[in-house]
């Protein structure tokens, strides 16, 4: 037996030495997935966050790794799937995940079963979820509030149109001044501090759509303060609902929190101005919560 596989063997044959390991490999990947995720939530808004999944396919593939210089045959071979596999769930295939854990559970001689029975829950959960990117819509954030108006069919996510034809201030209607300067009433109200992280999002769809807006304003007769309102309340779901700013399933972190309340808010001011009626702004409160408790 060689020293690779020696130690292979300990790992694997001692309770403490799996623990050490996966506590090892976890801290390695965490930082690392945090990154991924990040790039990801902003090139797929709408999208639920991926955290864990890369998390436990960095894991995997780094263990993988370990065992393909094995002597043994049968380490080689684990190595080979447990790699092969643990790449594709960081693609977000379901299959994979399937392999992965039937190899996890081929590898623990000691019945560790914690980590395999917390992925199966989160596979389970996200079932449906995992079929490729090109598969994977973004239904779930398609909540009450995007039926309203035809604005809603504007993208909260930047386009490449945008970016090489950025908005000349000097030439805005004055349908988008007024709405800018609702926007800026707003945020005074809001006394929220991620407030300029929807509100940049919202500057973006005015800039890169313009005549939209006034015909929004002149055709449809929304108000440029509804328009504000309601494309404040389409930049946050994208945020709400990612699991970017969950601490971990179902629970937001502090600046979560502050956005949820700033959902609150937005939809609070929308009763107080008649836009929508009470069980409107009920039913956006509720629905806004039932995705947060799906993510993370």
């Amino acid at each position: 037996m060689s020293k690779l596989d020696s130690i292979i063997y300990l790992i694997t044959d001692s309770s403490l030495g799996y623990i050490l390991l996966v506590a090892a490999l976890y801290l390695i990947a965490w930082p690392v997935a945090i990154v991924i995720n990040r790039k990801f939530v902003s090139a797929n808004p709408g999208k639920l966050g991926y955290k864990w999944g890369y998390i436990v396919g960095l894991v995997g593939v780094i263990n993988g790794l370990l065992l393909l210089p094995s002597e043994n045959k049968s380490y080689v071979i684990m190595g080979f799937i447990l790699t092969l596999s643990s790449a594709l769930v960081l693609m977000r295939d379901r299959f994979a995940w399937v392999a992965l854990l039937l190899v996890y559970l081929a590898l623990d001689s000691q019945g560790n079963l914690g980590p395999t029975v917390i992925n199966l829950i989160y596979l389970k959960n996200r079932w449906k979820e995992f079929k490729g990117l090109k598969e994977n819509s973004s239904e779930k954030t398609d909540g009450i509030i995007s039926e309203k108006k035809d604005i809603s069919k504007v993208s909260v996510a930047p386009s490449s149109k945008l970016r090489n034809n950025p908005f000349n201030y000097i030439e805005k209607p004055k349908e988008v001044v007024d709405t800018l300067e609702a926007l800026e009433r707003i945020e005074a109200e809001a006394n929220n501090f991620t407030f300029k992280m929807a509100k940049k999002n919202v500057e973006k769809i005015i800039k890169s759509s313009p005549q939209r807006l006034v015909k929004s304003i002149n055709e449809e007769g929304n108000s440029p303060e509804y328009l504000a309102l309601f494309m404040l309340g389409r930049a946050l779901e994208p945020f709400l609902c990612s699991g970017q700013y969950h601490v971990y399933r179902g629970v937001l972190g502090i600046e979560g929190q502050e956005m949820l309340k700033l959902w609150d808010f937005i939809m609070d001011r929308t009763l107080q101005a008649g836009y929508h009626s009470q069980d409107q702004v009920a039913r956006d409160k509720n629905w806004i919560r039932e995705q947060i408790k799906e993510v993370g």
